[in-house]
């Protein structure tokens, strides 16, 4: 399975009443640096610990930032719980994500602004530290997505593996080159 677990530049609404409202948005590259130096993430469903169903330090998540957001590919377990998590996704009753984060140091602001007499707080995030993308029901972020790996997204996934062969490659190369000097 594959998708989007977060979309960057989305506004949202966290919070509307009549005197007060708060908005998020997770800015492009946000979730890079949780990406690149490899952070354990988790994938769950509904944010329970309980229902583990993959883990980028087990191989079984595949993270990678893009200009659109996280993208995510999970190798399901031979589970009951996964399988009913599939069936709930081919009946389209789940097809939507979230993700659990805490902003790094420096990796948050916030605005607040008068409109019409309503106090309004915009939150931006620019660097995370994720700790779990997880299917759900109730998303926060609406246009996140899950659904059935295609042969698209072994294109995608063998393009990013590409990729990181090659910056790895380039690393070592100027850690051999270091050495000869």
């Amino acid at each position: 399975m594959s998708g989007y677990a977060v979309r960057y530049e989305d506004q949202i609404v966290l919070y509307d009443s009549p005197n007060y409202r708060v908005t998020e948005t997770i800015k492009r590259g946000a979730c890079r640096t949780a990406v690149e130096s490899g952070q354990d993430v988790r994938f769950l469903i509904d944010h329970n610990s309980s229902l583990l169903l993959g883990r980028t330090r087990a191989g079984t998540l595949l993270l990678r930032d893009d200009p659109e957001g996280l993208w995510f590919e999970v190798t399901l377990p031979d589970t009951q719980v996964a399988r009913d998590l599939a069936e709930n996704i081919r009946l389209k009753n789940v097809d939507q994500m979230s993700f659990s984060f805490i902003p790094r140091s420096g990796g948050e602001s916030s605005k607040t602004r008068s409109e019409s007499g309503r106090a309004i707080r915009d939150d931006e995030y620019t660097d995370l530290d994720l700790y779990d993308v997880s299917a759900v029901t109730f998303p926060a972020y609406k246009n996140t997505t899950i659904g059935f790996k295609n042969r698209s997204s072994e294109f995608e996934k063998a393009a990013w593996l590409a990729e990181r062969s090659e910056k790895f490659a380039k690393i070592e190369m100027g850690r051999e080159a270091r050495k000869v000097k």
